[in-house]
C-alpha cells in the first residue's frame, strides 16, 4: 500500500493481520477504523467486509455484520469461513433458516471444516434434530479430537436422545479442556443425575455455582437434582446453597425438604437432639434446653420450619414431643432465650395446620395457658412473646378474639412472622373474601359438598409458589427443553387466553401465569377461601395477569368465553361425573387449543384406596380431631398397612391429608380409560409433563417415534404396570383439539 494513507508502506495482508489484533486484543473499534481506510483504498475488498462484519457481530450489531458479510461474499462466494460467520450472525438474529443454509454452503466447499459442521450441529441440536447433529459433531471431531464445543455440543445432542452414559463420556472430555464452562458442570451433572449418580452431581452443580454466583439456571437445575433426595453432601457451602434455594420464590421448598433435613441429620448433635424426641414409646416429659439450643443453633432448620410442613415421621414425633414438654414444663431457664425456635416451631405447626396429635394434659394445659393471657390482657398487661409463641404451636391467632389487641410494637422480630401469617394475612383474606366476583352457580350436589371441604380447608397451603421470572411463548416452553414435545402445527396465539379451572390456592394458576409469555389467565374455584389465599399471595407477589372467580366447572358455558389454553389438574376426579366436566372444558376450548389435565391413577393410588378402606373400616370422621388420630395410629401403630406415608408428603398437613385420603368424592383411571375419554372427545394426546426420569425417558422416545396420538396410551398403560410408581402423583398430560 502507498505511503500517505496512514498506514506507511506496509501490503494489505499486514493492515488485515493488525486488524485482527486488534480485534483479538478487544480494540474493535480501532480494527474498524484499519479496515474502513483499506476499503477506502479497496473498495468492496472482501477480507476487510468480511472481518468488519466480524467486529460488528462482536459489537452486537449483527444487521449490519450480516449487510458486510454478503458484500463479501459477493467478491469471495466460495470462501466457507465467510459462509461460517455469516450464518453465526444470522443465528443471532434468529434466522435459524438462512443460518442453516450458510452453514451447508460452507460444509459443501470444504467438508473438513471443523467448525461449520460443529456449529450446524448446535443449530440442530436448538431445533431437537439431534440425530443429525450427532452426526455433524463426530465430523468435527474427527477433524479436531480436542475441538472443545463439538465435545460439549455432541454430549448435549446425545443427552437429547436420552443417551446420558455416552454424553457424559463427551462432557468428561471437554472438561479437561475447559473445566471453567459454568454451563458444561451444569450439563454434566445433569447427565449424572440420570445414571443415578447424584452426589456426584451436586459435586458439578456446585462448581457450576462457584463459576456463575447468582439465581440462575445452575441454582435452578442443582433444585431439581436433589428433590426428594437424601444427600451425603454436607459443608457450609452447600448448607448456604440450600439457604437460599428455601428463600427463592421461584423454587417450591416441599421437594428440599429431604435433602435439608438429610444434611442437617449428618450432624451428630442436631440427629441426638431429634432421635433423643423421636422414641414415641419413651418420650421424655420434659425438654432440656440444651436440646432448644443446639436446635436453635441450625438456622437451616429454622427456615425450613417457617416455610414448609416437614413430611418426616421421624420430625413429627420429635417435634410434637417437644411441643408438648415445652407446653407442660418448660426448661427453668427463661423461654426468651429461646424464641427463635418457639417461633420456627409455632409457624412449623401453623404450616402444617396443627396436624400434630395432642393430648388430655395439653388440652387442659392451654385452657389454662388462653384463660390467664385473657385476664393478663383485661388487666391492661400485655403477655409474654414466647408465652403467646406457645400458645400459637397449638391453635393460630386468628382463632382469638383478644389477638387483635396485643400490643405487639416492642416485641422481637422473631414473633413478626408468626403475627403476620396467623394474624394479618387471615384478616386480609376475610377482606378479599367479598371482593371475589361470582362467576356461575353452584347447584351440583357433590359440587356443594366438595366446596364445603375446601372452604373448612383450603388446599394447599404454601409459602413459595416455584414462579418463573422469564416466561417463553407456549409452544416454545413445551416444545423446549426438558419436556421437549412435539406439537405438530401449532402455532402460539398472539396473546393467549388461559382458563384454570379448579385453582385452588393459587399454586398451580402463579406457575401457568409466569412460566408463560404475554398471557391472561381466568382461575376458577369452588372455594371462596381457597380464592383469597390465592389472591393475597398473587397479590403479595405483584403477579398481574390473574384474574380470581368463584365458579363450578359445570357451568363454565355460562360464561360465554373461550380460552385458547384450558388446565385442569387435580380436579376432574373430584367430581360426581368426570366426563360431564370435561366435555365442557373442550367445549370452551378454542378449535387448535391446548388442554392439560391431571387425573389420579389407579394403579399408583393403591395404597391410599387400602388408607380409605382402613378409615371406613376404623370409623374416623373427616373432623380435624379424628384426622389428627388417624395419622397418629397409622404412623405409631403396630398394624401392617398397605399405605406407607412416608412417600406421601400430603400426609403431614391437614388439609393436605384430608384431600390425600379423607376426600369426600374420588375417581381413579388407567390410561387405557384416558384413551376412551380422549377419543370420545376429540381430542389428540400430546405427551406428559413429568419431570425427567432415565427409564420414562427412554420409553417416551420409543413409543413417540413409532406412534401418534392416543395410540400411545396403550405402550404407556403396559409401563406403567411396570413401573407403577411413575404417576404417583397424578398423569399430568398435555392434549390438543383439532382446529376443524
Amino acid at each position: 500500500m502507498a505511503k500517505g494513507n496512514g498506514t506507511g508502506n506496509i501490503t494489505l495482508e499486514q493492515v488485515l493481520q493488525m486488524g485482527l489484533n486488534h480485534q483479538r486484543a478487544g480494540r474493535i473499534s480501532d480494527a474498524i477504523i484499519l479496515y474502513q481506510k483499506i476499503l477506502k483504498m479497496i473498495p468492496n475488498q472482501p477480507e476487510a467486509l468480511h472481518l468488519m462484519g466480524l467486529c460488528h457481530h462482536q459489537k452486537g450489531n449483527y444487521r449490519k455484520a450480516i449487510e458486510l458479510m454478503r458484500k463479501s461474499l459477493k467478491g469471495a462466494a466460495y470462501n466457507p469461513v465467510v459462509h461460517n460467520n455469516l450464518a453465526v450472525s444470522l443465528a443471532a438474529l434468529n434466522d435459524p433458516k438462512a443460518a442453516e443454509e450458510h452453514y451447508r454452503t460452507s460444509i459443501r466447499i470444504n467438508p473438513s471444516y471443523t467448525e461449520a459442521h460443529s456449529n450446524l450441529a448446535a443449530l440442530l441440536g436448538n431445533r431437537q434434530g439431534f440425530a443429525e447433529a450427532v452426526e455433524h459433531y463426530k465430523i468435527a471431531l474427527k477433524h479436531n479430537p480436542m475441538h472443545f464445543a463439538a465435545h460439549k455440543g455432541l454430549g448435549n445432542a446425545l443427552a437429547g436422545q436420552n443417551r446420558p452414559t455416552e454424553a457424559l463420556n463427551h462432557y468428561k472430555a471437554a472438561l479437561k479442556l475447559n473445566p471453567h464452562d459454568a454451563d458444561l458442570q451444569t450439563d454434566t451433572a445433569i447427565a449424572l443425575k440420570l445414571l443415578g449418580r447424584v452426589e456426584d452431581a451436586i459435586r458439578h452443580h456446585t462448581n457450576a455455582l462457584r463459576l456463575e454466583k447468582g439465581e440462575n439456571r445452575h441454582f435452578f437445575a442443582l433444585a431439581n437434582t436433589i428433590e426428594g433426595y437424601q444427600t451425603q453432601t454436607s459443608s457450609a457451602e452447600f448448607e448456604d446453597i440450600l439457604m437460599r434455594m428455601l428463600a427463592s420464590d421461584e423454587i417450591t421448598p416441599g421437594g428440599l425438604a429431604i435433602p435439608v433435613l438429610s444434611v442437617l441429620m449428618l450432624k451428630e448433635a442436631f440427629q441426638a437432639v431429634i432421635r433423643h424426641y423421636a422414641d414415641w414409646q419413651n418420650r421424655p416429659d420434659q425438654v432440656d434446653a440444651d436440646d432448644i439450643a443446639a436446635l436453635q443453633r441450625e438456622p437451616l432448620f429454622l427456615r425450613m420450619l417457617h416455610i414448609v410442613p416437614i413430611a418426616n415421621a421421624q420430625f413429627e414425633f420429635a417435634l410434637t414431643a417437644i411441643r408438648r414438654a415445652l407446653l407442660l414444663d418448660p426448661p427453668p431457664t427463661a423461654l426468651a432465650d429461646y424464641l427463635p425456635f418457639l417461633a420456627a416451631l409455632a409457624a412449623q405447626c401453623f404450616n402444617n395446620e396443627y396436624v400434630y396429635v395432642l393430648d388430655q394434659d395439653e388440652r387442659a394445659a392451654l385452657t389454662k395457658r388462653e384463660q390467664a393471657i385473657q385476664d393478663n390482657l383485661a388487666e391492661g398487661k400485655n403477655p409474654a412473646p414466647e408465652e403467646v409463641a406457645v400458645l400459637c404451636c397449638y391453635h393460630a391467632l386468628i382463632d382469638y378474639d383478644w389477638a387483635t389487641g396485643l400490643e405487639t410494637t416492642t416485641w422481637p422480630d422473631e414473633m413478626a412472622d408468626v403475627i403476620r401469617r396467623q394474624l394479618d394475612e387471615p384478616l386480609q383474606e376475610r377482606e378479599l373474601r367479598t371482593k371475589i366476583p361470582n362467576l356461575t352457580g353452584i347447584d351440583d350436589k357433590i359440587s356443594q359438598i366438595v366446596r364445603a371441604q375446601y372452604e373448612e380447608n383450603p388446599y394447599p397451603r404454601w409459602i413459595h409458589a416455584g414462579i418463573s421470572k422469564t416466561g417463553r411463548p407456549v409452544g416454545d416452553l413445551l416444545r423446549g427443553n426438558p419436556l421437549l414435545m412435539d406439537l405438530g402445527d401449532y402455532v402460539t396465539p398472539k396473546k393467549p387466553e388461559i382458563l384454570v379451572a379448579g385453582c385452588g390456592t393459587g399454586q398451580h394458576s402463579l406457575h401457568t401465569a409466569t412460566r408463560f409469555a404475554d398471557v391472561r389467565v381466568l382461575a376458577v374455584d369452588l372455594s371462596l377461601a381457597s380464592l383469597a389465599y390465592a389472591q393475597r399471595q398473587t397479590e403479595n407477589l405483584g403477579i398481574r395477569n390473574i384474574e380470581f372467580g368463584q365458579a363450578d366447572i359445570l357451568q363454565l358455558e355460562n360464561m360465554n368465553r373461550t380460552f385458547d389454553v384450558v388446565e385442569c389438574s387435580g380436579v376432574l376426579h373430584h367430581m360426581d361425573d368426570p366426563m360431564a366436566g370435561w366435555r365442557v372444558l373442550e367445549r370452551i376450548l378454542r378449535p387448535g387449543g391446548l388442554m392439560r389435565i391431571g387425573l389420579y391413577s389407579e394403579l399408583a393410588r393403591e395404597d391410599i384406596v387400602a388408607a380409605r378402606e382402613y378409615i371406613a373400616q376404623k370409623g374416623y370422621g373427616p373432623g380435624a380431631d379424628d384426622i389428627r388420630q388417624c395419622r397418629q395410629d397409622i404412623l405409631s401403630g403396630d398394624e401392617e398397612l398397605a399405605f406407607k406415608p412416608g412417600i406421601r408428603s400430603d400426609f403431614y398437613s391437614l388439609s393436605a391429608c384430608r384431600d390425600l385420603i379423607f376426600h369426600v368424592q374420588e375417581h381413579r383411571f388407567n390410561l387405557l380409560q384416558i384413551r376412551e375419554c380422549l377419543d370420545e372427545l376429540g381430542l389428540e394426546f400430546i405427551d406428559f409433563e413429568l419431570r425427567p426420569q432415565h427409564h420414562f425417558t427412554a420409553k417416551r422416545t420409543e413409543i413417540n417415534s413409532k406412534l401418534k396420538g392416543n395410540e400411545r396410551l396403550v405402550p404407556w398403560n403396559k409401563f406403567e404396570h411396570e413401573f407403577p410408581n411413575t404417576f404417583t402423583n397424578m398423569y399430568q398430560f398435555w392434549c390438543r383439539k383439532p382446529k376443524n
